[in-house]
């Protein structure tokens, strides 16, 4: 897994948003891969606290979000360990321990439930279906198609590009469900992540 990261990860850096986007972050259940023997879940709290389960049993730490350094610091038991932001997405966060080449790759159980990262990432960006841009007839901006589970089931919003890079929404990008443009109403992205569509468009963007 860690060689498939490395190999995709200068493709699919434009992708990635930074760590201080904590509607992503906040309140989800992040599984640490590549040791079936042991079942580690991470769950960062808004509060500095990081809930740490191993097989069900539970303990408690603190983490720190390091904006500057683009890192973060996470103390548990009698050990604080600084780990580097390599990729981060509503599914996958993957982080380098400071001074290492090792990979810390967790993946959000809300979004990938098999928790197979290389499926996931090869299906939403190796997949010419997913990265191909396309031109809006209306406006003559180019958008590209992110593909995104919501609480009302699948949706694609067509994020605008140039400026935007990634997977940032704003406010005016069309949303399609089912190829027709999505009722009105309010989509539940990830844990505090909300998009408010009106006339088949993202008028707004909210945490509740």
């Amino acid at each position: 897994m860690t060689h498939y990261l490395e190999s995709i990860l200068p493709k699919i850096l434009s992708y990635s948003n930074k760590l201080d986007k904590l509607a992503l972050l906040l309140n989800e259940p992040w599984v640490v891969t590549g040791d079936e023997s042991v079942k580690m879940k991470l769950i960062f709290k808004n509060d500095g606290e990081v809930i740490i389960s191993e097989n069900g049993n539970v303990q408690f730490g603190k983490w720190e979000l390091l904006n500057r350094a683009s890192s973060i610091l996470i103390k548990y038991e009698k050990s604080a360990k600084l780990y580097n932001h390599a990729f981060f997405d509503e599914g996958i966060l993957a982080l380098k321990l400071d001074g290492s080449t090792d990979f810390f790759i967790l993946a959000n159980q809300n979004r990938i439930p098999d928790l197979n990262v290389a499926a996931y990432l090869n299906a939403k960006y190796e997949s010419p279906a997913k990265t191909s841009l396309s031109m809006n007839a209306n406006t003559g901006t180019k958008t590209r198609p992110y593909e995104c589970m919501t609480d009302k089931g699948p949706v694609i919003i067509h994020i605008c590009v140039p400026p935007w890079q990634g997977n940032y929404i704003n406010e005016g990008d069309p949303v399609t469900m089912s190829d027709q443009s999505a009722p009105n109403g309010k989509y539940k992205i990830s844990g505090m992540d909300y998009i408010h569509v009106k006339d088949g468009r993202v008028y707004k963007r909210t945490m509740f």
